[in-house]
């Protein structure tokens, strides 16, 4: 409505006017009116600026930092180390990471080929949590293993496997750069004892 008005008048304006002072005019008109657009324009830009621009201040989100933890677990039989074996993983803080290695051992279920599949070996899962100059672990170890048959008290004849299952569940702070024994665990199979020590460094 506004704009057919401000038509209207500029018409009546125009057309009453001599022809020479009609192309004055109209010359004006074109030119305020494209001030005024400019000037309405210049402070909507201004305040678009303002709302996308970061408010002064605010802190940006931190980014997680990575891990590089290296485990080591050493097997002792009578207080002396007969095995080690070391496992290494990169984790972002407050991420899960696992490391599983081992193999499937084939069990007969009956009469003929017929088998199932029991899995053996290491199994780690682990969550850190940084701290001022150290690291919190949510830790999982699970040791799967396959007992000799002179361990287990069976004979030479009976073949029926024994697995033995060692799990250990801990949280533990331990500090950067520096190997530390976080558990021990032993074998109620057998004399043999495992040790589990981790070294924790932050990679950024």
């Amino acid at each position: 409505m506004r704009e057919h008005i401000m038509k209207r008048l500029w018409s009546a304006d125009v057309s009453a006017a001599k022809p020479g002072v009609q192309a004055h005019m109209r010359q004006s008109i074109v030119i305020g009116l494209g001030l005024a657009l400019i000037f309405a324009c210049v402070p909507l830009a201004g305040l678009a600026q303002e709302s996308s621009a970061a408010p002064k201040g605010a802190e940006q989100p931190k980014s997680a930092d990575t891990y590089k933890l290296e485990f080591s677990v050493h097997e002792l039989e009578a207080g002396k180390r007969v095995n080690a074996r070391s496992y290494t993983m990169m984790v972002q803080e407050r991420s899960r990471g696992s490391v599983q290695v081992g193999s499937r051992v084939p069990i007969a279920t009956g009469q003929g080929a017929q088998f199932q599949y029991q899995s053996v070996g290491m199994t780690i899962e682990c969550r850190p949590i940084g701290r001022d100059g150290s690291v919190s672990l949510d830790l999982h170890v699970d040791v799967e293993g396959l007992l000799k048959p002179e361990e287990a008290g069976l004979s030479a004849a009976e073949r029926n496997p024994v697995f033995r299952t060692n799990i250990f569940r801990s949280e533990a702070v331990i500090p950067l750069g520096k190997p530390t024994v976080v558990g021990a665990m032993d074998d109620v199979a057998s004399n043999r004892r495992y040790e589990i020590e981790v070294t924790a460094t932050k990679v950024r």
